[in-house]
């Protein structure tokens, strides 16, 4: 077997950093967690650390613009499928399908990542990650509406009602849904279908988008 190469060695080390980091800060905190503690838990040099990042807060950067990156691509499949006159099936049906299939599968996957958002937001209100997201759901809805020619209907009391209703809904699922669970022994598909049922009619009944 040939040797990996440097360049493919740093980057693995570098992803390496970022997937251990993530899961201490996740647990711990951003400040609770120490450059000596992940070193210790990767088994590599401290120095090493600092070769790829300068600091705990750049690793902790490179932490939320992968998440970045994914949500803007996220975001991008599930307007596209929204808004796709060749499919068949209702809005509803669309809707539902986007929280299933691409929505609940990526909050599951980035638990992590939303745990240490949502500690940043407290420590930091309206100036943490999780409002810049909000904001960048919002800011692509709006393209996306503009794109396909869709009126906008965005009055600050439904923004709000959107935030606290939807966004904060599956902030809330990605962070409880296992321990919820466990805790009162339901499983999880049938979490997953109360929710969708819920944010759907909601997404409905707000009426952000007239598709009249």
């Amino acid at each position: 077997m040939p040797k990996k190469s440097n360049r493919k060695q740093g980057k693995d080390t570098k992803e390496k950093i970022i997937e251990v980091t993530k899961k201490l800060f996740a647990k711990k905190g951003f400040d609770a967690t120490s450059v000596d503690e992940i070193a210790h838990k990767i088994k590599i040099p401290k120095s090493l650390i600092y070769y790829y990042f300068r600091s705990k807060k750049d690793i902790l950067k490179a932490i939320f613009k992968e998440f970045e990156d994914s949500l803007l691509g996220v975001k991008k499949k599930s307007f596209e499928l929204l808004f796709d006159e060749k499919k068949e099936n209702s809005l509803e049906e669309r809707i539902k399908a986007i929280f299933y299939e691409i929505t609940l599968p990526f909050v599951e996957s980035y638990q992590d990542v939303i745990k240490i958002a949502l500690n940043e937001e407290i420590k930091n209100f309206s100036k943490g990650p999780l409002f810049k997201y909000f904001d960048v759901n919002l800011s692509m809805v709006k393209n996306f509406l503009e794109k396909f020619n869709l009126p906008l209907n965005f009055s600050k009391e439904k923004v709000t009602i959107l935030f606290f209703t939807l966004f904060l809904s599956l902030i809330g699922y990605s962070i409880f849904i296992d321990e919820w669970c466990t805790h009162y022994n339901i499983e999880k598909e049938k979490v997953k279908s109360l929710l969708v049922e819920t944010l759907t009619h909601e997404y409905k009944r707000l009426g952000m988008v007239d598709f009249s």
